[in-house]
């Protein structure tokens, strides 16, 4: 007996041993597996991919396929199952009383052992979510008393108390994985919404910053426009004096031609002198010469030598169109068109000779008050042209600009509010094309001007002048210089000249936007701005580069306009 005893001892001892060797062996290999899915959980950050991980570990965890997971979608507002995510037929309510149930217990649920929750109630809607769903185990996923959604599962696998703690093991990793998934994402949408925020912000202050400048362009606008009507009013009196200056002078021909009847018996001379005279007046200018009386005693004195008859009214006629300037080699050639007409003067009659030089000063004047209308017109044309580009609002396009035709434009612009006061220099020693925006790179070219204009109106100078110098720095950059021999900029201000809304002008005459706006301009055009003034005069340097970067789509035009307003220092 007893070694029948000594047996059965040594055999259950045996399997004793073997089976918690087996265990002990089962619950190594689960806290392999769960320490392997703590490390493969944390490199995902979207709710989808952690969601899909945990179900696809738990399949194998569980020997199972009846896998579901309910998570919160923020969009819809409840908690939906992941496997039915095509449709979202299967949701739970925020305020259903499953998630209150769970919320209240906070562990894993075992359809086994459900008596551990002690509330019939309670334990009632448990079962009924487990029967419609045929799990047998749910797996809430909690954090501070927030349910982040749950997980539920059918398994024919026994769950032991070391599967029950790994499976409890997991929970921890999921709700830490999906917290900060969860964060993350909220992190991504306000972002997303400040970034949509700030370009909304960007673009009002972009819109009021335009209106700024667009109020700034058309206080200058009016500064100029009087002197622009002064200026216009000018060539319109031209146009109207010489218009009538023609219809005079062609009447004068009409009664020449056909009333004179001795006129018709003028040589064929006439005519090629009449020719020819139509060609010298389209050469020479029109501007009456100075010192007349000195060229008409030197003209006397060579007739007188050379004893050519002559009277007042020929010489003043060889005076007053040009064809003596004091230069007696005009002589030499006696078949020039100079010797033509003394040589026919002094054959014809005396009645002839006054028809013969009245005819050619009829044409003559005729002739100059046409090249009067033209120039007069050309004149009102470029102002009205300048106003309009000026007061027009710029695309802010950066397109390709001949630099030279920008400068003299802005001149133009400028003309009328510094004409006969300073000098303008112009010295260009590039006058190739720039890629810019024209618009405001004229209007920072005027702002210059009339800001050196304005420190040189308050000094005594003898030669006051401003002075515009271009260059080519490199292959890729251009260089202008606006110089002034004015008083210079107080060293007490200079640092301060760049700040928005400094001046120190009386009300009303700047608004201190000045040389903030013009360093905005040419940062714009990747180029840059800086000053160097003394007692003697001020230079401005802008730099800019010849060609724009490639994000910048440029064009051909030739008509600069203008965008920003009126800027100065003062």
């Amino acid at each position: 007996m007893k070694k029948i005893n000594y047996y059965f001892n040594s055999f259950l001892s045996f399997y004793i041993k073997k089976f918690f060797r087996t265990e002990k062996r089962e619950v190594y290999i689960g806290k392999r597996k769960i320490d392997q899915f703590r490390r493969s959980i944390i490199k995902y950050r979207k709710v989808e991919e952690i969601i899909q991980y945990t179900c696809d570990f738990l399949k194998d965890f569980l020997s199972t396929q009846q896998i579901g997971f309910f998570y919160w979608h923020k969009e819809l507002g409840h908690f939906v199952d992941y496997t039915e995510k095509e449709n979202f037929q299967h949701k739970i309510q925020i305020f259903d009383p499953l998630i209150l149930v769970l919320t209240e217990y906070d562990l894993i649920l075992l359809k086994r052992n459900i008596e551990v929750i002690r509330n019939e109630e309670h334990r009632k809607i448990i079962l009924e979510f487990m029967n419609q769903k045929k799990a047998n185990i749910v797996i809430p996923l909690i954090l501070n008393e927030s349910v982040l959604g749950l997980i539920y599962a059918k398994t024919d696998k026994y769950i032991n108390i070391a599967d029950y703690f790994l499976l409890d093991e997991l929970r921890y990793f999921v709700i830490i994985t999906l917290s900060n998934a969860l964060i993350y994402l909220s992190l991504e949408n306000l972002l997303k919404t400040l970034e949509e925020r700030v370009k909304e912000r960007t673009k009002e202050l972009e819109k009021a910053h335009q209106t700024l400048l667009q109020q700034e362009k058309m206080a200058t606008l009016g500064t100029m426009i009087s002197g622009i009507a002064h200026e216009l009013n000018t060539p319109i009196g031209v146009i109207q004096a010489s218009s009538k200056q023609i219809t005079e002078n062609f009447e004068n021909l009409i009664e020449i031609f056909f009333l004179k009847k001795d006129f018709k018996n003028l040589p064929d001379e006439f005519f090629e002198i009449l020719y020819y005279f139509i060609f010298h007046l389209s050469i020479s200018n029109s501007n009456v010469q100075t010192k007349a009386y000195k060229l008409k005693k030197q003209l006397k004195e060579y007739f007188d030598l050379n004893k050519i008859p002559y009277d007042d009214n020929l010489m003043n006629f060889l005076i007053d169109f040009k064809f003596y300037d004091g230069n007696n080699e005009v002589f030499i050639n006696k078949n020039n068109l100079v010797n033509k007409i003394i040589n026919l003067y002094n054959q014809s009659s005396k009645e002839n000779q006054s028809h013969f030089l009245e005819t050619l000063k009829n044409i003559a004047w005729i002739y100059e008050s046409v090249s009067r209308i033209s120039h007069a017109s050309n004149v009102i044309h470029k102002l009205v042209q300048s106003l309009r580009n000026y007061s027009r609002s710029s695309k802010n396009e950066f397109l390709t600009h001949n630099l030279s035709n920008i400068i003299d434009s802005a001149i133009n612009l400028t003309q009328n509010t510094i004409k006969h006061r300073v000098k303008i220099i112009k010295e260009y020693h590039y006058e190739g094309n720039i890629v810019c925006d024209g618009n405001q790179i004229q209007q920072v070219l005027i702002n210059l001007i009339i800001n050196a204009f304005h420190a040189l109106r308050n000094i005594q100078r003898e030669d006051p002048f401003i002075k515009i110098h271009t260059r080519e720095l490199n292959q890729e950059t251009i260089e202008i210089q606006i110089i002034d021999n004015g008083p210079g900029i107080p060293k007490e201000i200079q640092q301060q000249v760049w700040d928005p809304f400094f001046t120190t002008k009386a009300p009303g005459e700047g608004t201190g936007l000045g040389l903030g706006i013009v360093k905005n301009i040419i940062e714009n055009h990747h180029g840059k701005v800086y000053f160097e003034s003394n007692k003697d005069g001020t230079i401005f340097f802008i730099q800019l580069p010849k060609n724009q970067p490639s994000n910048h789509s440029t064009k051909v035009s030739s008509h600069p306009s203008i965008k920003f307003g009126r800027y100065d220092w003062r």
